[in-house]
């Protein structure tokens, strides 16, 4: 189910005023989704995390472009084939009255920023996605905002001691149990926190989102 970004309405705002517009933000912050979700079906969407088109977008900037079509084109992980930027200007300066032709995602690095700034200046729009809020999540609706504030999101095993032992049968319950290691147990019981050599949260941290 998507969720909307409360970004949508800016992002329109800018299309209309920009030949480009650039979405960066943290990794798995829905950039992608997000475009994809607001425009997927207009537009023609190109990810340059395929080795593929990749490695054609840096051997032949204009063969790759030219392939693209007249219409609105989502180019995806733009930092990998920072070598467009360049091309994307002139292609821009032709037609500097097709506002919103461009929609670019890439992440926050340095460089890729720098050669936004240098290439695409007055050209682009440049607006941050960052993982959901509590507005686009619904927190909003919460009876007692000031203590969601205050507890900052934490589990409620790590803000309630007392209710430890229910949420340890519930899990069982569920039939959670087999999945979690020793040391999550222990989390589960002492309140801290499990180590982890997974990027991935923790079945305990799931069962909280």
């Amino acid at each position: 189910m998507y969720v909307p970004r409360l970004l949508a309405p800016t992002l329109a705002e800018a299309l209309a005023q920009f030949p480009s517009v650039l979405v960066t933000g943290p990794r798995q912050s829905g950039k992608t989704t997000f475009l994809l979700e607001e425009f997927g079906r207009s537009a023609r969407y190109v990810t340059l995390d395929d080795p593929l088109q990749r490695s054609f977008a840096r051997s032949d900037p204009n063969g790759f472009l030219d392939g693209l079509g007249e219409g609105r084109v989502i180019l995806d992980e733009i930092q990998y084939a920072p070598e467009l930027l360049p091309y994307l200007k002139v292609r821009i300066d032709r037609d500097r009255q097709h506002n919103g032709r461009w929609l670019l995602t890439g992440s926050q690095q340095f460089h890729l920023m720098a050669n936004v700034s240098e290439s695409l200046a007055g050209r682009i729009a440049l607006l941050d996605l960052l993982p959901f809020s509590l507005l686009e999540t619904g927190g909003f609706r919460s009876p007692n905002l000031p203590a969601v504030i205050w507890n900052g999101s934490y589990p409620d095993p790590a803000l309630h001691p007392e209710k430890r032992d229910l949420w340890i049968a519930l899990e069982k319950a569920r039939g959670r149990s087999e999945s979690l290691s020793a040391s999550q147990w222990r989390w589960w019981k002492s309140g801290e926190p499990a180590m982890s050599n997974s990027r991935e949260p923790t079945p305990a941290w799931r069962a909280r989102l």
